[in-house]
């Protein structure tokens, strides 16, 4: 093999030859030491920054692209680039700007969580010194169960503040507040000897009065009879009516016109203009039922076979004289030869009232908690035949958070069937019964009489509201 050829002395002699060292001059010096001092002057802004944080905490927010740090000239972007690597860390304490922390919030969100905690707190109902005192007065009669004289002055006490509650809340509450919200009104059955339904007329004509009166600029009524007239709205408008194709549907427009029928029509109209809406209901009562048995559809099916499951937010849904435990006798009551299904189905005992208090003693939708309010009176030769002894007691029957019932005492607010509909009346002279609670399985019952009998009492009072006060009021709730 051949080998390479030597080098020679002179050439291993040269590699060997040290090179002159030069001086560092005073430019090169402040070259090598300027990323140490960019760390160490950054170190003091950095540290200016947390205290600027801290005094921003009590102050309120400062403006960052004013912030020591980003002031800082381009000679010190090495540090920039530090830093904004250490506020990755976890270990980082300092001035974080937008950047996530390690909890996974920033401070730009820690900031809008703080103002929806503050708007949420803007809507939150304090009690007022009448609501604690009746709060208070309903423990003491609780513990007072064996003292019916205790009782008896503690109810009168809490009716007197009641009084001066509403009274507070009306002086409170302007009517501009309620132009926003939309009330239905949906009426009742109609015989075949009965009169054709006026809506705006003689059927709900002066509850749109005080309704508006009281600052409720968009009422609308429903019509589902073909014999209806003057209302607002359709139910058997093609846009709702092919939703609700072959679910229990014939003979639409009249009295044999199944109310599963009616109740979906009732869904669809609602789904279509309402969606993420707020709205009142408002039935007289067949129509009561109609609007019980349409929350039921959506409880029960929402989202499914056909039903939407957003029918806008009820906030409410009040009932007249609806007959929610069926009525006893069925066309022996309600006058329809020979015999027509709306009121085979309202008759006490039929499918249609079973399932319906079974399923739907408080019914609700996903949308939000709805307040319910029944209304009845001791004079309601229909729905007043039907439960003992006089059977006043079937338009309470249902778990509603609200219960009204006028009595015989007062022959001026003892209302037939239809009568508190057209009551006007501001006064608050009207003898009733009333129950109130918030928890749908502590209902009131239907023993309004016997007050004792139930857990949330019923209370008696000669200073209650008129009939169409009533309904504006319930709506107030």
């Amino acid at each position: 093999m051949d080998r390479l050829p030597k080098q020679s002395k002179d050439v291993k002699k040269s590699s060997k030859v040290k090179e002159t060292k030069k001086c560092e001059t005073s430019e090169q010096r402040a070259k090598r030491y300027s990323p140490f001092k960019a760390l160490a002057v950054g170190g003091l802004l950095a540290t200016a920054g947390m205290v600027e944080a801290t005094r921003a905490d009590a102050t309120g927010p400062v403006d960052r692209m004013q912030h020591p740090y980003n002031r800082l000239p381009e000679r010190y972007v090495p540090y920039k680039e530090f830093l904004e690597k250490m506020k990755k860390s976890p270990f980082y304490f300092g001035p974080k700007d937008a950047q996530a922390t390690s909890s996974g919030e920033t401070s730009q969100s820690l900031m809008e969580t703080h103002q929806r905690e503050q708007d949420k707190n803007k809507g939150k109902k304090h009690l007022s010194s009448n609501e604690k005192d009746i709060a208070n007065l309903r423990a003491l009669m609780e513990k007072a169960k064996d003292d019916p004289e205790v009782r008896q002055r503690v109810r009168k006490l809490i009716e007197v503040r009641q009084q001066q509650e509403q009274g507070r809340m009306l002086a409170e509450a302007p009517a501009s507040d309620n132009t926003g919200t939309t009330v239905v009104l949906v009426h009742g059955f109609v015989g075949n000897v009965g009169d054709p339904v006026n809506c705006k007329g003689g059927y709900w004509g002066d509850a749109i009065s005080n309704l508006k009166a009281q600052g409720y600029s968009d009422i609308r009524t429903v019509q589902y009879y073909t014999s209806d007239s003057n209302c607002d709205l359709d139910l058997h408008n093609p846009a709702y009516q092919y939703r609700c194709d072959g679910f229990n549907s014939g003979s639409e427009g009249t009295n044999n016109e199944d109310l599963n029928h009616v109740s979906c029509l009732l869904v669809q109209y609602l789904n279509q203009n309402f969606a993420g809406q707020k709205v009142i209901l408002a039935g007289h009562s067949m129509g009561g039922i109609v609007i019980r048995n349409a929350m039921r559809l959506v409880q029960d099916n929402g989202g499914q076979f056909g039903f939407p499951d957003d029918i806008g937010h009820v906030t409410d849904a009040v009932t007249f004289n609806s007959p929610h435990a069926g009525v006893v006798g069925g066309g022996s009551v309600i006058a329809c030869f020979p015999s027509c299904t709306q009121v085979n189905e309202l008759t006490a005992g039929s499918d249609f009232m079973n399932t319906l208090n079974q399923n739907a003693q408080n019914p609700q939708t996903s949308a939000g908690f709805t307040q319910w309010t029944v209304v009845g009176s001791e004079c309601d030769p229909f729905v007043g035949s039907s439960l003992n002894p006089d059977g006043a007691a079937n338009a309470v029957a249902m778990d509603a958070s609200h219960a009204i019932m006028f009595t015989k005492d007062n022959s001026a607010t003892c209302y037939d069937h239809g009568g508190a509909l057209h009551d006007s009346n501001t006064a608050n002279d009207a003898t009733l019964y009333y129950c109130d609670t918030m928890t749908p399985n502590v209902p009131c019952g239907t023993d309004y009489q016997n007050q004792a009998a139930t857990v949330t009492q019923w209370v008696k009072t000669t200073t209650g509201s008129h009939g169409l006060q009533t309904l504006y009021k319930a709506v107030q709730q």
